[in-house]
C-alpha cells in the first residue's frame, strides 16, 4: 500500500487491525482503500480483519470487494 512507504506488509497489516479495533468510523475509508488497492496478501488480510470490527458495515465492504 503506497501510503505507508517501505514498511513490510505484515507490519502494515497489524497497523490496520489496530486501527479497526478502535471501531472509530473515521478509519473505514482508509481500511477500504487498503483493501481495494493492494495485492499484498498480508495487507489485504489485515484490512479484512480490521473491517470486521465494524459489524455489518464492514462486512458489506468486504463482500463488495470479494464479489469482484
Amino acid at each position: 500500500y503506497a501510503g505507508f512507504g517501505e514498511l513490510p506488509g505484515w507490519i502494515i497489516g497489524w497497523m490496520l487491525i489496530a486501527l479497526g479495533s478502535s471501531r472509530d468510523p473515521k478509519y473505514i475509508p482508509l481500511l477500504e482503500e487498503a483493501l481495494n488497492t493492494t495485492t499484498e496478501r498480508k495487507i489485504r488480510n489485515g484490512a479484512t480483519s480490521a473491517l470486521k470490527f465494524y459489524g455489518s458495515k464492514g462486512q458489506e465492504i468486504i463482500m463488495k470487494q470479494y464479489a469482484r
